[in-house]
Formats: C-alpha cells, sequence, structure tokens
C-alpha cells in the first residue's frame, strides 16, 4: 500500500500531559482534536487504515539522504499524523498526487510534505503537479510547493527558476520568502542571472523576507556579490537586528580588498544598541587584511571593556588577527584582559599574547605566568602554550616535563578533533595541570625572566652606545672633524 497510518492512531481522542499523565483540563478539546485528525488521515489513505493496521510498518524511504524520512510530522498533527510513502510504489505516488486536489488545505499541505521525501529524480517527474499548487488559495500549501521544489537537483530546479521567481511577487509575505529560499539553493551561476530580483526584494515590507534577500545574495560568487555590495551596505541601517545582522555576515563573504571599501559602514555598527549586530561587525572587521584592520584597531580595543562577555572575547578573536608588531601596540589592553571575570576572555587573550614575538612577550610575561595557576583549566593550558613561545633562553631546563606535556597535549587534541580540556579530563592523571603543579615553574621562569628583560636593557644599551661612537672611528666623519678642530685649538694656542 502507498500509504501506512504509523504513530498513536490506538491513542486518538487520548489527551496526556507531556510528562505522561493524563490531563484533566482540556480533555474534551484534546479527544475532539485527535478524532479530527484521524479521520482527516484515514480520508488520506482513502479509507483503508483497516487494511494497514496489521500490515506492519512501512519501508523506510531516502535513508541514503543523511536523515530519517520515513514519516512527515506537520506541527499541528504531533504523534497522530505520522505518515509514510514507499517511493517504489507507483499506486502510493498516484493516490498522493491526487490528493493535491483534496477540498481541506490540510490534506494538500500534508500530501506537499509527503512528496517532498521522494528522491530528487523521481520527484522530478512530478515537478508539474508542484508547480500547479503554487496558485493554491492556501498560503501553507504554496509555501509546501516551494520547499518541494527546493529538494530537486540544482540542475533541474534551474529549469523551474522563472516559477520560483514570480513567487516573489505573492501577497504573503512567508511564500515570498519561501521563494527566496528555494532561489538560494540554485548554483551561484544560474542564481546570478536573478540577481536584481533578489536586491529589489531588500526592500520589501516583511523583514523576514529581507533577511532571507541577503541570505541569497550571499550565495553568489563574491565577484558577482561585489557588484551588488552598496545594496547590502545601505541594509546596515535596517530597523530591524536580524536584518543588519545578516547584512554584516554577507559583507564578510566579500574578499578582503572589496571589503575594506566598506569598512567605514562596518565600523559604525559597532556602536549598534544590540550586542548581536556589534559582535558580528567584529566578525567582520576580522576578515579584512591586518594592515586595513590595523587602522582600527583602538576602536576594536575600546569593546575589550563591554559588559557583554561575549562582545570581548569576539573583540579579542579579532584583535588576533593583527600582525604581530601592530598587536604589539594594544598589549597592554590584552593583559588587562587576564583578570577578566570570564574563563573564555581570559583563555582568548592568552591566545592573542601567543601570537606576539618572543621579545615582546618576555615584557608580559610575568602576567602569563601568573595565569599557569588560573582557576579554569583552559586558561591554564594557553598560559603554558603561550610560555612555550618565550626565548629558548628562558624556558631551557625549566621544569620540562610540564611544558613538554601540554606540547603532547596540544598535539593530542588536533590529532583527535577536540579541545586540549576534553583530553585531561578524559585522562585524570595528567595532574601536572593542577594549579599547584606550576607554582614551581612560576618562580623558576620569573627568575630567567628578570635576567632576560636586564640582558635586553643592556643590549639597546651598547647598540646605542656602538652608534653613538659610530662616527667618532678613524674613518668617520666625526673623527676628521675632531681632528681639524684640534689643529685649529693648537693653532690658536700658539698665537696666544
Amino acid at each position: 500500500m502507498g500509504f501506512a497510518l504509523h504513530g498513536a492512531l490506538r491513542d486518538a481522542g487520548r489527551a496526556r500531559k507531556p510528562g505522561g499523565g493524563r490531563s484533566s483540563t482540556g480533555s474534551a478539546t484534546g479527544s475532539r482534536r485527535a478524532e479530527w485528525w484521524r479521520r482527516t488521515l484515514l480520508s488520506i489513505q482513502g479509507g483503508a487504515a483497516g487494511a494497514s493496521a496489521g500490515a506492519g510498518p512501512s519501508r523506510r524511504v531516502c535513508a541514503s539522504r543523511g536523515r530519517a524520512r520515513s514519516h512527515v510530522v506537520l506541527p499541528e498533527v504531533g504523534e497522530h499524523g505520522r505518515l509514510a510513502i514507499d517511493p517504489s510504489h507507483n499506486g502510493g505516488r498516484i493516490r498522493q498526487l491526487a490528493r493535491l486536489e483534496h477540498y481541506h488545505c490540510n490534506v494538500r499541505r500534508a500530501a506537499m510534505k509527503i512528496l517532498a521525501l521522494l528522491e530528487p529524480a523521481m520527484l522530478a517527474q512530478h515537478t508539474d503537479a508542484v508547480i500547479t499548487r503554487l496558485e493554491d488559495s492556501c498560503h501553507c500549501v504554496r509555501c509546501e510547493a516551494l520547499e518541494t521544489l527546493g529538494e530537486l537537483e540544482p540542475a533541474t530546479l534551474a529549469r523551474h527558476a522563472n516559477v520560483v521567481v514570480a513567487m516573489l511577487k505573492d501577497s504573503d509575505e512567508y511564500v515570498r520568502r519561501d521563494a527566496l529560499v528555494t532561489l538560494g539553493k540554485l548554483h551561484p551561476a544560474t542564481l546570478a542571472q536573478y540577481a536584481h530580483a533578489v536586491v529589489a526584494m531588500l526592500e520589501d515590507s516583511g523583514d523576514e523576507v529581507r533577511k532571507w534577500a541577503l541570505e541569497a545574495l550571499g550565495k553568489l560568487e563574491p565577484a558577482t556579490l561585489a557588484q551588488h555590495a552598496d545594496a547590502v551596505v545601505a541594509k546596515l541601517e535596517d530597523s530591524e537586528c536580524p536584518v543588519r545582522s545578516t547584512a554584516l555576515e554577507m559583507l564578510g563573504k566579500l574578499e578582503p580588498a572589496t571589503l575594506a571599501q566598506h569598512v567605514g559602514a562596518v565600523f559604525a555598527r559597532l556602536e549598534d544598541s544590540d550586542w548581536r549586530v556589534c559582535s558580528e561587525a567584529l566578525e567582520t572587521m576580522g576578515k579584512l587584511e591586518p594592515a586595513a584592520l590595523a587602522q582600527h584597531a583602538v576602536a576594536v580595543v575600546v569593546r575589550l571593556e563591554d559588559a557583554v562577555w561575549c562582545l570581548r572575547r569576539k573583540a579579542m578573536t579579532t584583535l588576533h588577527q593583527l600582525d604581530p608588531a601592530a598587536l604589539a601596540q594594544h598589549a597592554d589592553a590584552v593583559v588587562a584582559r587576564l583578570e577578566d571575570s570570564s574563563k573564555s576572555v581570559r583563555k582568548c587573550a592568552l591566545e592573542t599574547l601567543g601570537k606576539l614575538e618572543p621579545a615582546a612577550l618576555a615584557q608580559h610575561a610575568n602576567a602569563v605566568v601568573a595565569c599557569s595557576e588560573d582557576s579554569s583549566l583552559g586558561a591554564r593550558i594557553a598560559a603554558l602554550r603561550t610560555l612555550r613561545k618565550l626565548p629558548r633562553f628562558v624556558t631551557h631546563g625549566i621544569d620540562s616535563k610540564l611544558l613538554s606535556d601540554s606540547l603532547e597535549l596540544d598535539n593530542l587534541a588536533a590529532a583527535r578533533g577536540v579541545q586540549p580540556e576534553e583530553v585531561v579530563t578524559e585522562q585524570p592523571e595528567r595532574l601536572v595541570f593542577a594549579p599547584d603543579a606550576s607554582s614551581a615553574l612560576r618562580s623558576r621562569l620569573l627568575g630567567r625572566l628578570a635576567w632576560y628583560r636586564c640582558r635586553l636593557r643592556l643590549r639597546v644599551e651598547r647598540l646605542a652606545l656602538y652608534w653613538y661612537a659610530l662616527p667618532y672611528r678613524p674613518s668617520g666623519p666625526g673623527h676628521a672633524r675632531d681632528v681639524e678642530a684640534w689643529g685649529q685649538m693648537n693653532k690658536r694656542s700658539r698665537q696666544i
């Protein structure tokens, strides 16, 4: 049989609480709703529910598509509305197509949902029937028809793209939205042919439509998207937060050189009233070239003091994209975040400091060493990882067990594709990462760092003295001037 009634039809008329007990209130309404759906589903089956009751469950279909597609559940149906279709059964498909003409919109909608479970190649044979439902009187059925078309292969969908584009003028906001979602499943080259129609939807009255129009534009190739960048930038002033956030996300898909042309508009969103938009602005700025980002680094540093910890972490992640020389100019602001109330921000700050040159990192190593006793396991591991980047003179021979174990831990975590903290949690014997285990490391490193900074200072003084004395070498201009001045002094003294 083409259709089989799954779920709990035997429980029809029984309304239960989420915990499984009977509800004393609303049971009559629940019973009527369950009974109505039972009769509707029997109608879909053509009165053959009795024949299917003892036939057992239907065969699973479309298992190769990555998710269980043996049944579809309408939100209004719940467990009483589980339907299945056997794609190998031609009679079931014929009966299903006939239900697309049913007088009740919920039946047509359910039939369309079940058709969407077919494999794309089989569904392509019935696209005409699906397209016919794009003119259905019920907007829900039109939405389902668009979603069903989205299940086609991109090459097949391209042949019907004009029909989908025409639905962008539908009177219902959700139909227009689903038309944009379906267009977004086209190949970028095909979608580019309809880019102007999608751009026009950026001025739609529905915020969901504007958002998904931006999403569709984001499927274009960067070079094609750049042609419509001005329209995307204009949406940064939209009244709805999700639209502004999506516009920033789409700008982040541009090439860095193209994005730099609009960095002023992105920079302005750092002052947005919604923290999610600010976060997306920081994410987008992080995709600039390091040299371009360095010009706006001060504005990013300001966000390190934000009250929302997510923004502080995102700002730290953005600073991490700077070149070591540019990052060194803001190292003090990064070091201040090592005492942040959020362990995630502290960890990110340690990772950012690890990008400094060894000599620059040594200037702030005391604060990093202190973090080796942090209460957060992730921060302690990040501190040890950063300490490994100090000059070899500082770390040579100092608690090599602790530093080498941290390197081994990083390699093991990278091989398994997990965070180092997960490896330590799974292997409690790695007590070397306990806070007390790094106390000896701290005292020895502090001594080495003090001597290292002293060496740096003496080296700088020696170089300064060398360059000061360089002109006064026998072959230098300073020496010649001094010899001439000395001769003139001797001549005047003889005249006296």
